[in-house]
């Protein structure tokens, strides 16, 4: 401690901008000065200044709150900055109230403890106060809180109850575990949370709850008319005039602080001689006597050493027993962690089993369990990898997305996704969808789903134990065990909304598992295409490889001989049509790797594949009947060709339509040989029967 710091046996100190003596607190005569010579505010800063200053005095304000709501509107986002009167009418206002001379008492556990609440439209309040032996009543704290938009809504019964409940929270350090009078001035509520007479039978739910949670405090409730109740009233409505003949006691800071004194080297040494352990070792290292490790908790003698007869291990301070607890309830004080701790104690002292000390005082201590975080995720649960598709499979439902539900399934294995489009969540329209999947890709071996009431309900269980599915479920409020579906929801949500196609969600939902089916995955490091079908889906995206089949093709068929043919080789053609099969001709032209055009020795050009070709001899003769090719033959000329089988065939048949017309009998009538026609006289060749052609049969041919 600084001397010329300190001041002892004084009447009255300043401390922080208050003023303490033996009636209690007061503000600052220096601070009072200054907000009264503060200017009004010109912008939001300064405004959120003037706030700030108030609200750290404001337990010497009643009705804080609502004095300052005009000014806390202009803090608000959105609203251009406007000096009104009614801002104006405030500010003064308040600067009046900071201005009084009002004093603050301090928390006595011996007296009586007296708690006034009061709720107007707009506002709750309270105050917190003592009565003194002589009868006097003096307030400890005073509190009040603005009610918000859906609060002033509420009927004024509920406004009374929560002021209550709010002001008891507030002041839980006080009134737990002591007993106060309970001042109320609404009737109503001294029946419905009296500790005496039981709950009302028809309560409403919200006090019911209320009336149970002020059950963990000891206390008697009254009720007092507004007009006797006005400490608590004035809070909850305009500041009202104030008896001159009584001492105004605003408020008092209450906080558990922990009764500990500075550790100085005068008293580590009187409790180093106390300790026989540590002192053994400090008569060691003074008379020069070589040290074991044994001497010194198993550790290297070497790191321990005296410092003004105080012994430390590498700078850090030996501990003796006595001090070892102040010592630690010095380092928790701020209530840090495990890990904190101990870095903080390396720093500055140490004592064998320093560490495990540590470690039991964090987890026993209560105001730590009571408010610390929920205790860190343990590893993410690791499903066994599927044996292949389909082995195991997610399911999972999203939405509603545009009036619309997504029924999502996930393979584990490939991580295709089926995502299909519902009306609603039921279950017959799940199993309907799981049935045309299934029907597709197989029935899973197991399915894996959240605890959503669809996938939980009878029918579905029945429908999976019917197709032998395994169906297991997710912890309650733990979706990530549901990782895959839950993770490809994410996905189709982000999608859907970046694309915004025109509302055609349908048509952009195909766009994007086509895009996601064929996209490499991150896990996997192949495409879900790839696989389940063990081969990429074609896309747009493989219209910019061009070459890239006749590649393949090429590739698939460079080892296999091809059959090839010269130009003028001489070569047989495949006659399609007529008796002849092949027909002698000589190759002109080669069209493709495997297409040539033939030239006959006729004088017609075919067109024939490598197939439709094979190699002859120079000196095989001409075909004798080329012009037999009655395929290759002119229509017009085969009808001359044939006119005269055409009459006479026509006769025939004439004459055998009359024949059954009078027999009333059908009779197979033998058509007779046909009548050559002569095709020139120039024709050196000589003439053979001809036969009608089966197409001609049924018409009549004239010649014209």
């Amino acid at each position: 401690m600084n001397k010329e710091k300190c001041e002892f046996f004084q009447d009255e100190i300043e401390f922080c901008g208050y003023v303490i003596n033996k009636y209690g607190l007061h503000k600052s005569k220096k601070k009072m000065e200054a907000i009264k010579n503060m200017p009004r505010p010109q912008n939001v800063n300064e405004v959120q200044s003037f706030i700030g200053f108030v609200r750290y005095y404001s337990h010497f304000i009643p009705n804080a709150s609502n004095l300052l709501q005009p000014l806390h509107r202009l803090l608000q986002k959105g609203i251009k900055f406007k000096w009104s009167k009614e801002c104006d009418k405030a500010f003064l206002r308040v600067k009046n109230e900071f201005m009084s001379d009002k004093c603050l008492t301090f928390y006595n556990p011996n007296l009586p403890l007296i708690l006034a609440t009061d709720a107007s439209p707009t506002e709750v309040g309270a105050v917190l106060s003592h009565k003194f032996p002589d009868g006097t009543e003096r307030p400890i704290m005073w509190i009040s809180q603005c009610l918000n938009s859906t609060q002033r809504k509420c009927a004024q019964i509920d406004k009374e109850a929560y002021a209550i409940v709010f002001v008891v929270k507030k002041l839980h350090k006080y009134l737990y575990g002591n007993k106060f009078t309970l001042i109320t001035d609404h009737r109503p509520l001294t029946q419905i949370f009296s500790l005496k007479n039981s709950l009302p039978t028809y309560s409403a739910l919200r006090m019911q709850h209320y009336a149970i949670f002020l059950r963990a405090y000891n206390y008697d409730i009254v009720y007092k008319r507004s007009e006797n109740n006005s400490n608590a009233d004035g809070l909850s409505r305009l500041p009202i005039p104030i008896e001159k003949g009584n001492v105004d006691v605003i408020d008092i800071f209450y906080a558990d602080t922990l009764q500990t004194l500075p550790i100085s080297a005068d008293l580590l040494r009187s409790e180093i001689r106390k300790d026989q352990e540590i002192y053994k070792v400090v008569e060691a290292l003074h008379a020069g006597k070589q040290l074991r490790a044994k001497d010194t908790w198993n550790i290297d003698p070497r790191e321990f050493s005296l410092e003004q007869d105080v012994l430390v291990r590498n700078q850090r301070i030996v501990i003796p027993k006595t001090l070892r607890n102040k010592v630690l309830q010095e380092l928790h004080v701020g209530h840090f962690g495990i890990v904190r701790m101990k870095a903080l104690a390396r720093g500055h002292c140490w004592w064998p089993n320093i560490n495990s000390e540590i470690e039991h005082l964090v987890r026993n201590c209560t105001n730590c369990l009571v408010n610390q975080h929920r205790p860190p995720g343990v590893e993410k649960h690791i499903w066994e990898p599927p044996a292949g598709p389909f082995e195991r499979v997610h399911i999972d439902y999203a939405g509603p997305f545009r009036d619309r539900y997504f029924l999502i399934l996930v393979d584990a294995y490939t991580k295709w996704p089926e995502v299909h489009i519902t009306r609603g969540m039921t279950c017959k329209e799940t199993i309907t969808v799981c049935k045309r999947i299934f029907s597709t890709f197989g029935i899973p071996n197991i399915l894996v789903s959240d605890n959503y009431s669809t996938f939980k309900s009878d029918d579905f269980s029945d429908f999976t134990k019917k197709l032998g599915i395994i169906h297991k479920f997710t912890a309650p409020y733990f979706p990530s065990t549901n990782g895959q579906a839950e993770r490809y929801v994410q996905t189709i949500k982000e999608s859907l909304k970046k694309m915004n196609n025109h509302g055609d969600f349908e048509n952009d939902l195909q766009d994007i598992l086509l895009q996601y089916r064929i996209t490499p995955h991150t896990v996997t490091g192949v495409s879900p295409a790839q696989l389940m079908f063990k081969r990429d889906i074609r896309s747009k995206l493989d219209l910019m490889k061009p070459c890239l089949r006749k590649v393949k093709e090429f590739t698939f068929n460079e080892n296999k001989k091809i059959r090839e043919f010269k130009l003028n080789q001489r070569v047989e053609a495949r006659n399609y049509g007529a008796s002849e099969l092949w027909l002698v001709g000589r190759v002109t032209e080669r069209t493709g790797r495997l297409h040539y055009k033939i030239t006959l020795d006729d004088g017609r050009v075919w067109l024939r594949h490598a197939n439709q070709i094979r190699s002859i001899g120079d000196d095989v003769p001409t075909s004798t009947s080329n012009n037999d090719d009655d395929y290759n033959v002119p229509l017009r000329e085969q009808i001359n060709v044939y006119r005269p089988a055409i009459e006479h065939e026509a006769e025939s048949r004439s004459t055998s339509l009359s024949s059954n017309a009078s027999s009333n009998h059908r009779t197979v009538n033998t058509p007779t040989d046909p009548v050559p026609a002569d095709r020139g006289s120039g024709s050196a060749r000589p003439r053979r029967q001809t036969s009608l052609p089966i197409p001609f049969r049924d018409f009549v041919m004239n010649q014209s």
